[in-house]
């Protein structure tokens, strides 16, 4: 019946001591971690930090966040949570972020537990919004970006066969827009299933080329997805392949890492790219 627990946040005055809490980080008795950063907040307030701050600031955060989701209690065991690593993380970026020390909480952790006190010192946001069951990170990062810039694309579409005479089946694409070509994005978990993690990149890659023939014009696909765990070889070949493939290469897909997430955004608004259907 006990955890610790530590706010990451930045500093905004040393001379004040005014901070930004940003995320949190909670152990459990059993050495199992959650740790979560507020995208919106980051978002929020992202006029306070110079460009190259903000992106070693959120690549930080990501990264770290990544690390839990990957597996915790691996990382746990290998690094020991403790004063002198958050010490590290603060150091690393130059005090971008700092993390208070931990504190004893007496509440055995999981999500409801985790959520509940992220609401409290972080960031509440609609409780519609909110997912309480543990989701993969992907599913979270895209969660994430799609408040963004959902007002440049269309999000969760369904191309219909019957609409589209370039498909041969329906296809659910994740983002979907257009500027002087279509823009596609798609999410795909690396450690999902061996089949699953097939026929996703397998349909995704498969449209391209009758979709540009549709458009008579070249599109742009991005690919967001993280390298799996080497614990999972057969999606891990699948991850090597795909980046060797000429898809890949030839700059056909764009596969973006979960902490280079921003250069969609960017490419959105550079781009001006705008839903590929209106009004949906």
């Amino acid at each position: 019946m006990k955890s610790f627990y530590s706010i990451v946040y930045s500093p905004i005055s040393a001379v004040s001591q005014e901070r930004i809490n940003l995320g949190l980080l909670m152990i459990g008795s059993q050495g199992e971690g959650i740790f979560r950063f507020s995208h919106e907040k980051l978002h929020s307030v992202k006029s306070l930090f110079s460009e190259e701050g903000l992106k070693l600031l959120k690549s930080t955060l990501s990264s770290f966040e990544n690390k839990f989701d990957q597996s915790s209690n691996d990382y746990l065991s290998k690094t020991a949570i403790s004063t002198e690593l958050l010490n590290y993380f603060s150091y690393y970026t130059n005090n971008l972020i700092s993390f208070t020390a931990p504190k004893l909480i007496e509440v055995d952790l999981n999500e409801q537990v985790f959520t509940n006190l992220f609401e409290k010192w972080v960031y509440k946001g609609p409780r519609e919004n909110l997912k309480q069951e543990i989701t993969s990170y992907i599913k979270r990062v895209k969660h994430n970006l799609i408040p963004r810039v959902k007002s440049r694309v269309n999000v969760d579409y369904r191309l219909e066969a019957e609409q589209y005479d370039f498909l041969v089946f329906n296809f659910n694409v994740d983002m979907i827009g257009k500027n002087d070509r279509p823009v596609l994005t798609q999410f795909v978990d690396f450690n999902a299933s061996q089949q699953t993690l097939k026929n996703k990149i397998t349909e995704f890659v498969s449209i391209i080329k009758p979709l540009e023939i549709f458009e008579n014009r070249k599109g742009k696909f991005f690919l967001v997805g993280e390298e799996p765990s080497p614990n999972m070889p057969h999606q891990h070949l699948i991850w090597e392949h795909l980046q060797e493939s000429t898809w890949i290469k030839n700059d056909i897909l764009e596969l973006v890492l979960p902490n280079e997430i921003d250069k969609i955004e960017d490419y959105l608004e550079v781009h001006n790219v705008r839903p590929y259907v209106e009004n949906t």
